[in-house]
C-alpha cells in the first residue's frame, strides 16, 4: 500500500500503512485546490503563486470537484486535505449525496482518512453537492472469524482486521455466499472503506478464493496425515479424513497405496486448508527388456543396465498388440511399458498396467508351406517357421483370405506376439501386379505377354474382378489384343498370377 503524504501534517496525521495491499480508486489523490485551465498560475516571475483552493477547482462537466483525504469531519462539514494545497472545509447539507464507491451511503459513513471525490454546490461553492469515497481493497489469509470481524494476514506477515455487517456481500467462486464460508485458512479480497480509527476496513464485498492444490513429493505417510515436501522445500502436513478420496492417476483406489516417495497433487478440503479432500498420485512409467518373471515380480533391464524390480499382483492389467492378455505372455526378452506407482521401499514399482511391446513383423519370400506352418525367407537369408492355424489372419493385400492361398514363392509380412515369437498371429500376402497384351482366352486362364516378350499365364476365377475405363466388365470383355493389368497373388507353382483384379485398358486412338 502507498503511504498517501499529506503536506499539511498539522491538520492531520498520515494513514498508517500495513504490509498488505491497499489499493485505492482510480481517482486517486489529487490537489484539493487546482487553478481553473487557461489561467496563469504563476507570478509573473516565474515563481509559482499558490490560488485559493476555494476561488480556483478542478471543473468535470461544468461542476467543480475536490479530491482528497478527509482530515476532519463533522455532521455539518468536512474538511478535505489535498497534495500542495491548503486544506478545504466544505459544508454538508441534506442535499448531500454520498456514495462508498458505486453504493448508496449515509454521511455517516465519512470518516478521517478517508479518500474522497467531492462534487461541489454550483450554486454554494463551498458545499458538498456529491461525496464519493473512494474504495479501497485489501488481500490476505484469514486468520480468525467472528460475526462482526475477519481477521487477515498479509504477505509479510502483517494482520488486519476486516470489519462486517448486514450489507457486507460475499462471493465464492463467482456465487453468492455467507459469512460462514470465511474460514481460517481461506484466502480472502476485501473491498470497502478505511474505518474510522485509520486502521479497519469496513467490509462491502468479499471474494473468496478457491484453495491452491498442495503439489510435492510424499515424506511422511501415516493412517492420518501425510506430509507432502513442496519444490520450495517447505514441507505441510495434511489431515487424512474418511472423506479423502486417492487417485493413481485417474483410477480411484486406497490410502493404504500412499507411500513415501511417490509425487502427489493434494486438494484441500473446502472446510478445512489443513485436510485433503483429494489425493491424486503420479503415475510412474518404466520402459525396458524383460529379464527375469515370477507370479508377482518382473525384473526389468533398463537402457542403461540398470535394473528394476515390477511388483504385479492380481489388479494389474495386460496388454499386448492392443489386446488383453495375461502375466503369462510376459516372457524373457519381451520389451514392457508399466506403469504404476512407487511402492514403499521407494526402489520398486507396484503395477497398474503392463504393455507389451508388439515384435517387428518379419517379411520375406514363402519357401515351404504346409497346413500347419509356413516358412519364410528374410533379405538377410534368414528362414523362420512359423506356426499357422485357426486363429491366424491372413489377406491376400486388404482383403481377407485363408490359408490355403499361401504359396511357395509369395512375397509375405508376418506379425507375432512377444509372448509366441514363432507363431504367426496375421499373414499378409503381397499383391503382384503385371502388365502385357493378350495372346489367348479361355474360361480359366488369360495368357499375356510382357514388354520382353515373355508369356505369363493368369489364372481367373468367379472371384476375379474387372473393370474397363473405370467401369466394372467381365471376362468377355478380355479379348485376344488387348492390354491388360492383373493384380493377384503368385500361384503355388511359382510361375502364374492367381488374379484378384484385371484392369482392361482402353486402346490408344488412331
Amino acid at each position: 500500500m502507498k503511504k498517501q503524504q499529506l503536506t499539511n501534517t498539522a491538520k492531520a496525521a498520515a494513514v498508517v500503512t500495513m504490509g498488505m495491499t491497499l489499493v485505492l480508486g482510480a481517482t486517486g489523490i489529487a490537489q484539493a485546490g487546482t487553478s481553473s485551465r487557461g489561467h496563469d498560475a504563476t507570478d509573473g516571475h516565474g515563481s509559482q503563486k499558490f490560488q485559493n483552493p476555494l476561488s480556483n477547482r478542478h471543473s468535470q462537466g461544468g461542476q467543480h470537484t475536490a479530491h482528497g483525504v478527509i482530515g476532519a469531519v463533522s455532521t455539518t462539514s468536512i474538511t478535505v486535505l489535498g497534495q500542495g494545497s491548503a486544506p478545504t472545509v466544505l459544508a454538508i447539507t441534506s442535499a448531500t449525496t454520498v456514495f462508498e464507491g458505486a453504493t448508496t451511503a449515509t454521511p455517516a459513513a465519512l470518516a478521517v482518512g478517508e479518500s474522497v471525490s467531492v462534487s461541489l454546490s454550483n450554486t454554494a461553492p463551498n458545499t458538498a453537492a456529491k461525496i464519493t469515497i473512494q474504495v479501497a481493497k485489501i488481500q490476505g489469509k484469514v486468520t480468525s472469524v467472528s460475526a462482526n470481524a475477519i481477521t487477515l494476514s498479509g504477505p509479510e506477515g502483517f494482520s488486519r482486521t476486516v470489519d462486517v455487517g448486514s450489507t457486507t456481500t460475499y462471493s465464492e467462486g463467482g456465487t453468492a455466499t455467507t459469512l460462514s464460508a470465511v474460514l481460517v485458512g481461506s484466502t480472502i479480497s476485501a473491498s470497502g472503506v478505511v474505518g474510522s480509527n485509520q486502521t479497519t476496513l469496513n467490509a462491502l464485498s468479499i471474494v473468496i478464493s478457491a484453495p491452491k492444490d498442495v503439489r510435492g513429493t510424499l515424506s511422511a505417510v501415516s493412517p492420518t496425515s501425510i506430509t507432502v515436501a513442496g519444490p520450495n522445500e517447505i514441507s505441510t502436513v495434511l489431515a487424512l479424513t474418511s472423506a479423502t478420496t486417492v487417485l493413481a492417476g485417474s483410477i480411484a483406489t486406497t490410502a493404504s497405496v500412499l507411500a513415501v516417495g511417490q509425487h502427489v497433487d493434494v486438494a484441500l478440503a473446502r472446510t478445512s486448508a489443513a485436510t485433503a479432500s483429494r489425493i491424486t498420485i503420479t503415475i510412474a512409467k518404466l520402459d525396458g527388456t524383460v529379464s527375469a518373471v515370477t507370479s508377482s515380480v518382473i525384473t526389468l533391464a533398463g537402457h542403461q543396465g540398470f535394473v528394476r524390480v515390477i511388483n504385479v499382483s492380481s489388479s494389474t492389467k495386460f496388454s499386448e498388440g492392443g489386446t488383453a492378455t495375461t502375466s503369462t505372455a510376459v516372457v524373457v526378452g519381451s520389451k514392457i511399458s508399466v506403469q504404476g506407482l512407487v511402492a514403499s521401499d521407494q526402489t520398486s514399482l507396484n503395477a497398474l498396467r503392463v504393455t507389451i511391446a508388439a515384435l517387428s513383423d518379419i517379411r520375406g519370400v514363402v519357401t515351404a508351406v504346409s497346413a500347419t506352418s509356413l516358412t519364410v525367407l528374410s533379405p538377410n537369408s534368414t528362414s523362420t517357421v512359423f506356426g499357422i492355424g485357426s486363429s491366424t489372419a491372413v489377406f491376400e493385400g486388404t482383403l481377407g483370405a485363408s490359408a490355403s492361398a499361401l504359396a511357395l514363392g509369395q512375397h509375405v509380412n508376418v506379425a507375432r506376439l512377444a509372448s509366441a515369437p514363432t507363431s504367426a498371429t496375421k499373414v499378409t500376402i503381397a499383391l503382384v501386379t503385371v502388365a502385357g497384351k493378350v495372346t489367348a482366352v479361355s474360361s480359366s486362364t488369360i495368357t499375356i505377354t510382357g514388354h520382353q516378350g515373355f508369356a505369363r499365364v493368369i489364372n481367373v476365377s468367379s472371384s476375379t474382378k474387372y473393370s474397363e475405363g473405370g467401369t466394372a466388365a467381365a471376362l468377355a470383355a478380355v479379348v485376344v489384343g488387348s492390354k491388360i493389368s492383373a493384380q493377384g497373388v503368385v500361384a503355388s507353382d511359382q510361375t502364374s498370377l492367381n488374379a484378384l483384379m484385371i484392369s482392361i485398358v482402353a486402346p490408344k486412338a488412331a
